[in-house]
C-alpha cells in the first residue's frame, strides 16, 4: 500500500498537492486545537484558584463578624443587671435565676451555636443555663474544668475540647471569657464564660458554602495546646471524602496543611488576632472535567476544521490543476498529432484545438486560484477571530460579574457596620444609665448627701482599711436640736428645707476627703479620714459654731448636739456607732449643742475635749475656720 501510494505521489501533481495541503491543514489545525485547549484550561484553573480565593476572603469577613458580634454581645451580658444581681448578695441572687434562664432562653432560640453560659467566681458555679453540665474533677476533688477556666485570658477566644470541662464525648467548642464588673471595677474572680458548638458555627455559617461541585469551606483552630482542630465535615461524595480526612488526620499544626493531598486542593486564610483560619478545599475534578470538556470541544471543533479542510484541499487542487490537465492532454494530443500518431479524440486528423484555453490564460487561472485560496485563509482568520471575540466577551462577563460581588460584598459590609455602630451607641446609653442608677442608689433624695446604704460601705471600707493599714479615722454623729417643733409648727415641708440647709452646711464645713451622709431622720454622721480623735472633736467644735451662727429660712436659728468618736484596734462598725450614739445622747442629755467625745484612752479624750475648748474660745460663734467643701455623694 505504501509503494502504491508512493507512485501515486510520484506520477500525480494532483496527488501531490492534495497530500501537501491536507498536511497543511492538519497541521494547523492540530497546533490552534491545542492552544486553544492550552490557553482555555489555563483560563479556567485561573478562574478556579480566583473563586477560591473570593470564597476564602468572604468566609474570612463573615467569620470575623460573627466573632465580633459575639464578644460584643457578651460584653453587654457582662454589665447586665440580672448578671450583677447574681455577684451580690447570694440569698437574693437566687430570686434572679429564673429570670436569666428566660433571658438566655431567648437568646438560644435566636443562636443554635449557643453551647453553654456560666457565671463563675472563685472557681464556683454561681449560675449555669444547664443543671446538667457537671465539670470534671481530679484525684483531690477540685474541678480541673473550672481551674482551666481560670488560667485563661480574661478576655478573647479560645477553642478546647468539651472533654477537658467535663466528662462525656468529644466535642470542639469556642469559648470566650469576659470579667464582670462591679461599681466601675473589675470583680476579683468573676467572669461569664460562653460556650459555642464549634460544629453548629461550621454548619450555620458554611454548611451551604460549595466551591465547584464537591469543594466546600472548613473552619480550622488552633487549640490550646497548640494543635490544629476541625469541625464536623458534611458529607463528601467521591474520593474527596476520603481524602480530606486522611490530609486533616495528619494536621498537628498550620505548617502541616499542604496545597494538594490526592483528588482535593487546599487553601487557608488566616484571621489575625485569632486562633482561627478559614480552609477552602476544591476537588481537583471539577477542575480536570472542565479542562477535559474544553479539550473535547477544541477536539471536536479540530476534526470538523480538519474535515472541512481535507474536502477544500481536494476541491481547491482540482480547480488548480484542471486547466493544467487539460492543457497537458490538449499538449499531448498535439504531440501524437505532429509525431503522426492516430489519437481518439481526433479521429479525422485535424490539429486538436486548445479550446477552453483561449479566455483564461495559466497566469489569470493562477490567479484566480489564489484568489479563493486567499479567501479560504480569510474564512479561517475570520473564524478564529470570532472565537477570539468570544472569549474576551466571556472574560469581560466574568470580570462584571467579580466587580458584581465585590459591590455586594463592600455594601453587606457597611450594613454591618452600621449595625455594629448602633449597638455600640446603644451599649454606651446603657452604660450611662447603669452608672445613674447607681449614683441614685446612693444618694439621699432631700439632702443630696449619701445615704444609709453608701455610709454603710464606706465605714466598711474604712475599718477594712484601719485593719489592714492602720489609717485612722473618726466618726461625728449629729442630730438637729427641738426638729420635732419644726415640723409641729410649720409643717414637714419646711422640716425637709431645714435639713436641706444643714446638709448644705455640713458639705461645705467639711473637706473633701470627709464623707457626709444622713444617717436617719434628723441625724446626720461624718466620716472624717486619716484623722484622730482630737482634729475629728475640733471638726465638730467648729462645726457646731457655724451651725448656731447660721439664720435658716425657716424657724431661725438652730443648733446641733454632737456626738464624736475614733476607731480603736479591735473595733467592729457595731462598736464604734454605739460610742458615737452614747456620745450624742450624753450632749442631748447635758443641755444640747454641744460636743460630746467617747472612745480611745481616758487621755485621748481629755486632750479631745481641751482642743475643743481651745478652738471655741480662740474663735467667735459663726465664725469657723475655713474649710475645704466635701461633695454630696463620693466616687
Amino acid at each position: 500500500m505504501i509503494v502504491a501510494i508512493r507512485h501515486i505521489l510520484k506520477h500525480s501533481i494532483r496527488a501531490r498537492l492534495i497530500a501537501m495541503t491536507g498536511a497543511i491543514v492538519v497541521a494547523v489545525v492540530c497546533l490552534l486545537t491545542c492552544v486553544m485547549a492550552l490557553l482555555g484550561a489555563s483560563s479556567l484553573r485561573q478562574e478556579s484558584d480566583a473563586q477560591l480565593a473570593q470564597s476564602l476572603g468572604q468566609s474570612a469577613a463573615l467569620l470575623g463578624n460573627f466573632i465580633e458580634v459575639r464578644e460584643s454581645a457578651l460584653d453587654q451580658w457582662a454589665v447586665h443587671p440580672l448578671v450583677d444581681a447574681m455577684f451580690g448578695d447570694p440569698e437574693v441572687a437566687g430570686i434572679f435565676v429564673p429570670n436569666l434562664h428566660n433571658f438566655f432562653g431567648k437568646i438560644r432560640a435566636q443562636e443554635p451555636w449557643l453551647s453553654q453560659v456560666f457565671l463563675i467566681q472563685d472557681q464556683q458555679v454561681l449560675y449555669s443555663d444547664d443543671q446538667r453540665f457537671e465539670f470534671s474533677r481530679d484525684g483531690n476533688g477540685v474541678a480541673a474544668g473550672l481551674a482551666l477556666i481560670a488560667r485563661l485570658p480574661a478576655r478573647g477566644a479560645s477553642v478546647l475540647d468539651l472533654r477537658r470541662l467535663r466528662a462525656g464525648p468529644s466535642q470542639q467548642v469556642l469559648l470566650l471569657k469576659r470579667p464582670v464588673f462591679k461599681d466601675g471595677r473589675p470583680l476579683p474572680g468573676a467572669s461569664v464564660v460562653l460556650l459555642l458548638d464549634f460544629a453548629q458555627i461550621q454548619q450555620k455559617l458554611f454548611g451551604q458554602i460549595r466551591i465547584g461541585h464537591s469543594g466546600f469551606i472548613s473552619i480550622a483552630a488552633s487549640d490550646l495546646s497548640g494543635k490544629v482542630v476541625l469541625p464536623a465535615q458534611p458529607d463528601l461524595g467521591g474520593s474527596e471524602r476520603g481524602d480530606f480526612r486522611q490530609a486533616s488526620a495528619a494536621w498537628r499544626s498550620w505548617s502541616d496543611i499542604p496545597e494538594r493531598y490526592g483528588s482535593i486542593v487546599f487553601r487557608r486564610q488566616h484571621l489575625d488576632g485569632t486562633p482561627f483560619a478559614i480552609v477552602g478545599v476544591a476537588s481537583r475534578d471539577d477542575i480536570r472535567a472542565s479542562v477535559l470538556r474544553l479539550v473535547a470541544l477544541s477536539a471536536a471543533l479540530g476534526l470538523l476544521a480538519l474535515l472541512f479542510g481535507v474536502c477544500c484541499a481536494i476541491y481547491f487542487a482540482g480547480r488548480l490543476t484542471g486547466p493544467i490537465l487539460t492543457l497537458t492532454l490538449k499538449a499531448e494530443q498535439l504531440a501524437r498529432y505532429h509525431a503522426g500518431e492516430v489519437d481518439a479524440a481526433t479521429p479525422s486528423g485535424r490539429m486538436p484545438k486548445l479550446d477552453g484555453l483561449d479566455r483564461h490564460d495559466e497566469l489569470g487561472r493562477l490567479a484566480h486560484s489564489f484568489a479563493r485560496l486567499q479567501a479560504a485563509i480569510h474564512d479561517k482568520i475570520a473564524l478564529i477571530e470570532n472565537q477570539n471575540q468570544l472569549l474576551t466577551t466571556q472574560d469581560a462577563q466574568t470580570q462584571e460579574l467579580n466587580q458584581s460581588l465585590e459591590r455586594k460584598v463592600q455594601e453587606r459590609t457597611g450594613q454591618l457596620q452600621q449595625a455594629l455602630l448602633a449597638q455600640q451607641a446603644f451599649g454606651e446609653q446603657l452604660q450611662e444609665k447603669n452608672r445613674e442608677l447607681d449614683r441614685l442608689s446612693i444618694t439621699d433624695r432631700l439632702t443630696g448627701l449619701c445615704n444609709r446604704l453608701r455610709l454603710d460601705q464606706v465605714l466598711d471600707d474604712e475599718i477594712k482599711r484601719y485593719q489592714r493599714c492602720g489609717t485612722p479615722f473618726a466618726l461625728v454623729l449629729l442630730d438637729v436640736d427641738h426638729f420635732k417643733r419644726v415640723n409641729d409648727t410649720f409643717g414637714h415641708q419646711a422640716g425637709d428645707i431645714v435639713l436641706a440647709e444643714m446638709a448644705d452646711l455640713l458639705a461645705t464645713g467639711t473637706r473633701a476627703l470627709d464623707v457626709v451622709g444622713r444617717w436617719g431622720g434628723e441625724e446626720f454622721l461624718l466620716v472624717c479620714r486619716d484623722t484622730e480623735l482630737d482634729g475629728a472633736a475640733l471638726l465638730a467644735g467648729k462645726l457646731r459654731e457655724q451651725i448656731a451662727g447660721h439664720l435658716f429660712r425657716v424657724g431661725g436659728g438652730k443648733t446641733c448636739s454632737f456626738g464624736v468618736t475614733s476607731v480603736a484596734p479591735g473595733d467592729t462598725l457595731a462598736q464604734m456607732i454605739a460610742r458615737a450614739d452614747r456620745a450624742l445622747y450624753r450632749s442631748k442629755a447635758g443641755g444640747r449643742d454641744r460636743v460630746e467625745l467617747e472612745g480611745g484612752p481616758d487621755g485621748a479624750e481629755k486632750a479631745a475635749e481641751k482642743a475643743v475648748a481651745a478652738a471655741a474660745s480662740a474663735a467667735p460663734a459663726g465664725a469657723a475656720g475655713p474649710a475645704q467643701p466635701a461633695g454630696r455623694v463620693p466616687a
